[in-house]
């Protein structure tokens, strides 16, 4: 998925976000006989279905005698055409603050949702966001997850200070814990 995200990075001309409008690249949970129930995603561009991304199924990658897991995906190259490039916007003088915030979620509660609420809360100082580590397994209840997620974050006309990030980051983990009824992990 991520070498995904790159590619409509280098497409779109601008750092991946999933929260940007509806002329931007997203994924929503699907289901695919050959795809891993839980683990795949249906690719859309401007609300229109473009492809899918997954985890090979279990049963599948048993007959091809798979040693490791495989994700494969599929997208219609048309669609994944440049778009007119975006208005430049100054760059900001002040340093960018990055805070790694790791949760634990239902399994059903699909990364994206995640992200998006995240967005909502934090607004215009939320400049990046990515997951960098989902994990099921030891020490994880058997019907959550836990995600991992890097926030940057950055004023554009000021330095963000301590109390204010700290702030901002409690008002995320109280909207997800209500949302989604997260945990905050370790």
């Amino acid at each position: 998925k991520g070498d995904l995200e790159n590619l409509f990075v280098l497409i779109t001309k601008r750092r991946w976000d999933p929260a940007l409008s509806a002329n931007e690249f997203s994924f929503q949970p699907a289901n695919h006989p050959a795809l891993h129930p839980g683990q795949s995603a249906e690719i859309f561009r401007n609300k229109q279905s473009i492809g899918l991304i997954g985890l090979i199924h279990p049963v599948i990658a048993k007959k091809l005698d798979f040693s490791e897991k495989v994700i494969i995906f599929e997208l219609a190259c048309d669609a994944i055409e440049p778009t007119k490039l975006p208005a430049a916007q100054s760059v900001s003088k002040f340093p960018e603050i990055r805070r790694d915030l790791a949760i634990l979620v239902d399994q059903a509660v699909p990364s994206a949702l995640i992200q998006d609420t995240i967005k909502e809360v934090a607004g215009d100082l939320l400049i990046e966001i990515n997951v960098f580590d989902v994990y099921q397994g030891k020490g994880i209840p058997a019907d959550r997850k836990s995600i991992a997620l890097a926030l940057v974050l950055q004023h554009s006309s000021r330095t963000l200070v301590d109390e204010e990030v700290a702030e901002l980051i409690e008002r995320v983990v109280t909207k997800l814990k209500d949302k989604f009824t997260a945990e905050l992990r370790g």
